[in-house]
C-alpha cells in the first residue's frame, strides 16, 4: 500500500501501518516518523515563504492558533468539523519543529530532490 502522506512505497510514515507498537519507544518512534513524513509533505505543499516571510513570530500566531481551537473544542467537548484532534496536534509538533529548524538556521535547506 502507498502512504497515504508522501505517496511513497516502502514508506518511514507508520501512518497507514495496521501493527500496534509493542513498547513505549517504538510507539513514541512511530509518531515521530508520522509527523515528520505530514511535515515534509505539507512544506512540498507550502513552500517555505509562509513561514520565512513572518519568521518565528508566524509560527507562534499559527502555534497560537491550533491551540486557541483545541482548547475549543476539548474544553467544551466539541466534535470537530473539520479534522479530528490527532490532526490538531500533528499540526502544533510540526510548527514545533519548523520554529526549531527556524531558530537552528536550518528551515531554508533544500529538499533531497532539489540537491544539484
Amino acid at each position: 500500500m502507498t502512504c497515504v502522506v508522501c505517496n511513497k512505497l516502502p514508506c518511514a510514515c507508520s501512518i497507514d501501518r495496521r501493527s500496534r507498537p509493542l513498547s513505549w519507544q517504538e510507539a513514541c518512534e512511530q509518531i515521530c516518523e508520522d509527523i515528520s513524513c505530514v511535515l515534509i509533505a505539507k512544506q512540498r505543499d507550502y513552500g517555505s515563504s509562509n513561514i520565512t516571510e513572518f519568521g518565528e513570530i508566524g509560527i507562534i500566531i499559527r502555534l497560537n492558533d491550533k491551540l486557541a481551537r483545541l482548547k475549543n473544542l476539548v474544553k467544551n467537548n466539541i466534535d470537530p468539523k473539520n479534522e479530528i484532534l490527532e490532526d490538531t496536534y500533528f499540526d502544533i509538533a510540526g510548527y514545533a519543529i519548523l520554529a526549531l529548524m527556524f531558530r537552528k538556521g536550518n528551515f531554508n535547506l533544500p529538499f533531497y530532490e532539489e540537491k544539484k
